[in-house]
């Protein structure tokens, strides 16, 4: 198994772990976050151990990490089952974020308008 974390714009944002080459577990995305994809992935580890996606996790929110894992790996529920306001700072990095990319949505439309098109042609 690997452990990965998705870096977008400087800063460690998921950590997370596949069966999957890494290329494609990031092209396949995350369907709560849209900056998933538009970050850089990287491998930490590999190990047969799956506690340690739950440690990665401790240690990047313990450096101030702006971490959006709703769990704390291995099944942990950051909202049950620690006191960490993650509806709260969910709310306000995504509408930080939201400020920021404004015209995200239109251009990944366009993108995915111009892949089809290009499929299409082939």
């Amino acid at each position: 198994m690997k452990i990965y974390k998705i870096i977008y714009e400087e800063k460690v944002i998921y950590i997370g772990k596949t069966k999957l080459d890494l290329h494609r577990r990031h092209l396949s995305g995350h369907p709560y976050y849209p900056e998933y994809r538009l970050g850089q992935i990287e491998l930490i580890e590999e190990t047969d151990d799956i506690r340690r996606e739950r440690f990665w996790i401790d240690y990047y929110r313990n450096t101030g990490e702006p971490l959006l894992n709703r769990q704390n790996g291995d099944g942990f529920n950051v909202k049950t089952d620690s006191k960490f306001d993650y509806k709260g700072y969910l709310k306000v990095y995504r509408k930080k974020w939201a400020s920021e990319n404004k015209n995200y949505w239109k251009e990944y439309r366009l993108r995915k308008k111009q892949q089809k098109i290009n499929t299409n042609e082939i």
